[in-house]
């Protein structure tokens, strides 16, 4: 650009608070642009006769940007690996759904033991007044 005597401009993303706007365009000497979202059809990339830029060219400068993204793999023809299904992870819970179903199982038994036995406390505690009134 500075063999052709242009300027380079720097492009922020939009969302930057209002202050840290004022402070860039004073700090850096060269022209700032603050795009968004809807902003992607810049003119640095609109060449020719084309009236729009296609999305796979928007979406490979945006990636060649983001220094987290992945690169395009063409070769995999949209097959990915499967993920494994963690084998830990599902042994401690499948043992956890298996003791709460013992439980849920065991649990009515052991309530109605629990009434089975007071009744036989109580018949046991009126064994004397029964065996009296039949006499």
């Amino acid at each position: 650009m500075k063999e052709k005597g242009e300027a380079p401009e720097v492009f922020v993303n939009n969302q930057v608070p209002g202050k840290w706007k004022t402070i860039l365009q004073e700090r850096i000497n060269v022209p700032v642009r603050f795009i968004g979202e809807t902003d992607l059809k810049l003119q640095l990339l609109n060449t020719g006769n084309v009236t729009e830029v296609p999305y796979t060219a928007i979406g490979g400068a945006l990636e060649s940007l983001w220094h987290n993204a992945e690169g395009m793999n063409l070769l995999d023809k949209g097959i990915h690996k499967p993920h494994k299904t963690p084998f830990a992870a599902t042994i401690v819970l499948f043992s956890i759904l298996a003791a709460l179903c013992v439980f849920w199982l065991i649990s009515p038994l052991q309530i109605e033991e629990k009434k089975i036995e007071a009744i036989d406390r109580e018949i046991m505690a009126r064994r004397d007044e029964v065996k009296k009134a039949e006499v």
